[in-house]
């Protein structure tokens, strides 16, 4: 289980629990008003409602990762999935 290390990151793009959602080839989230916003990357530390649709499983050192040919996720303690550094081998 990943503890809260895992979700600080220090960005605005996560800041207040946002997240993510990827539709059409591109990451989406709401603002504070609940408009949909597009976002250039997803980024560490952030939460994805769901994997994208071209993800691979990994499992390194008996540990299941999600990847998508740019990022690493892992299952996210309240649903969906967290942003997280690659994998040491």
């Amino acid at each position: 289980m990943l503890g809260p290390a895992a979700f600080a990151n220090g960005n605005d793009y996560n800041r207040h629990g946002d997240r993510h959602y990827y539709r059409d080839g591109h990451w989406y989230r709401h603002d504070e008003r609940g408009r949909e916003i597009s976002v250039p990357d997803i980024v560490l530390g952030a939460v994805a409602e769901a994997l994208p649709p071209r993800h691979t499983t990994v499992v390194v050192r008996n540990t299941t990762y999600y990847y998508d040919n740019v990022h690493y996720y892992r299952p996210a303690p309240n649903g969906g999935y967290v942003v997280v550094e690659a994998p040491r081998r």
